[in-house]
């Protein structure tokens, strides 16, 4: 007879142990590229929290502003990476990070129960910045019809330049910029502007990009006269050019004609206003005049026989108002004997 023993291999379970407790998550070191991470696990009073292993989330911070839009990689910036490591780690160096970047960091401890809950988030900033301009007195070398541009004087911040942008137009003209190179390697210390008008200001937008952000600083630079002299100073340059409201016939002419036209309009109109209201006046006192015009129209007495020698008797007066007022009434007569 034969006894089969069969054993399970289910791992056991112990029905009390619990997830991890969420470690404590601390930078010790930075640089422009790493950050060192350390953490601890709390104690708990009854001996357990167990851990297994680990897992380190990050990702950069998008509130900062510190990633840069439109450069490779951009769009999944904002994703969480994630790293396992086992129970005997108890720090990390986050490698290749983005110079002068805000990142956000967060570990999960878990055992053979489940995962605890994560730490609460750090936030650290890689080292570097974004890039420093040149001194204005010091990037330019001016000449008749060209400007030579050092962009070596621009500081990297301490995150290498990935390329500068150039764009110039002439001061005090409504234009748009004009696109000298929007891509130059720090590679290529000097840019030459050239087909430039001698004597003339010209204002000049340079834009340096790195990992860190971008920067963009606005010279004012000015060619050589033909006799290779400079040019007035610029609180002149900007006198000369700027013509007064009262200068300007452009402007004048049509402000003065249009102030002509504004005055007779008024003028027209008051005095319209005023021969309407000496109008009605008239009217009125024509009206008063013509009621009290009247013809006076008398007659003898009839029914003497002739002839009769005493006195006449007194004629027989009528009021004859018959005519028309100025209004157009007729007023009837009246007999007055």
């Amino acid at each position: 007879t034969y006894i089969l023993l069969t054993t399970s291999l289910t791992p056991y379970l112990n029905p009390c142990a619990d997830p991890p407790e969420a470690p404590i998550v601390k930078v010790d070191s930075l640089s422009a590229t790493d950050a060192t991470l350390m953490w601890e696990m709390v104690v708990r009073d009854d001996g357990g929290n167990q851990v297994d292993g680990f897992i380190i989330s990050y990702r950069t911070d998008t509130t900062t502003g510190s990633a840069i839009s439109g450069t490779a990689g951009s769009e999944q910036s904002a994703q969480w990476e994630t790293i396992q490591l086992t129970r005997q780690h108890k720090n990390y160096v986050l490698r290749n990070l983005r110079c002068g970047t805000t990142y956000i960091v967060k570990i999960e401890a878990f055992n053979e129960v489940g995962t605890g809950r994560p730490s609460d988030e750090l936030r650290f900033t890689t080292q570097g910045k974004a890039p420093i301009a040149g001194e204005r007195s010091l990037i330019f070398t001016p000449n008749i019809t060209f400007v030579l541009l050092h962009l070596s004087r621009w500081s990297d911040g301490g995150c290498p330049i990935s390329h500068f942008i150039v764009q110039y137009k002439p001061r005090q003209q409504a234009m748009d910029w004009i696109l000298h190179s929007n891509h130059i390697p720090p590679e290529q210390s000097t840019v030459m502007l050239t087909d430039l008008q001698a004597g003339t200001w010209y204002d000049l937008l340079v834009s340096a990009r790195n990992e860190a952000g971008i920067t963009e600083m606005e010279y004012r630079v000015a060619t050589l006269t033909q006799t290779g002299a400079t040019v007035e100073p610029l609180s002149s340059y900007d006198r000369s050019s700027r013509v007064s409201l009262f200068e300007d016939p452009m402007i004048l002419i049509p402000a003065f004609c249009a102030i002509v036209v504004l005055i007779v309009v008024s003028c027209a109109t008051g005095f319209i206003l005023i021969w309407k209201s000496r109008e009605g006046r008239a009217a009125g006192d024509s009206l008063v005049s013509c009621a009290t015009g009247f013809i006076l129209i008398w007659k003898s007495r009839e029914g003497r026989a002739a002839g009769d020698s005493y006195p006449p008797e007194a004629p027989i007066v009528k009021v004859d108002m018959r005519a028309q007022n100025c209004r157009g009434f007729t007023l009837l007569p009246r007999v007055i004997s």
